[in-house]
């Protein structure tokens, strides 16, 4: 009896782990459609946006926005990254972590009033990320960074 008990227990949390994941990937999937402004990050400390101050936007220098836009995409294949869009001022990509598979989406957006692009890295679900999403961040800058160098 007990077993049983033991069993159905486990069932239903599994149940409900899954049922929250499930939430949670579908706002994600709708924060990834948002042009307009990146989506806010919660509270919980794995995420990062260049919107509010946590991390520097990439600014962009005269005639250069195509051409980094352009980088930006680049950068994000290179470093293992797949594009779920891209449209001329917003982009949205996944990242599947090494370890747990955990699946983190990266947006971008272009804002040619402030000559910057914003960037927003964000974990799917957990609390912590134990710095993940920064350090995937200031690497993608340092990569386009140096991809734009090579072009020159």
């Amino acid at each position: 009896m007990f077993k049983l008990l033991l069993l159905s227990v486990a069932i239903a949390v599994f149940f409900i782990i899954s049922a929250l994941a499930l939430a949670k990937a579908s706002q994600a999937a709708e924060a990834l459609t948002q042009a307009d402004a990146l989506p806010e990050c919660p509270s919980s400390p794995n995420c990062i946006s260049s919107e509010n101050n946590a991390i520097a936007p990439i600014a962009i220098g005269n005639n250069q926005s195509e051409h980094l836009w352009r980088l930006l995409q680049q950068a994000i294949s290179q470093q293992g990254g797949q594009l779920v869009e891209v449209r001329p001022d917003y982009l949205a990509a996944t990242f599947k972590t090494s370890v747990f598979g955990f699946v983190d989406d990266v947006t971008a957006r272009m804002d040619l009033t402030r000559n910057v692009i914003h960037l927003r890295s964000a974990s799917r679900v957990g609390y912590y990320d134990f710095g993940v999403n920064r350090k995937r961040l200031l690497k993608l800058k340092l990569r386009l960074q140096n991809l734009g160098n090579d072009h020159e």
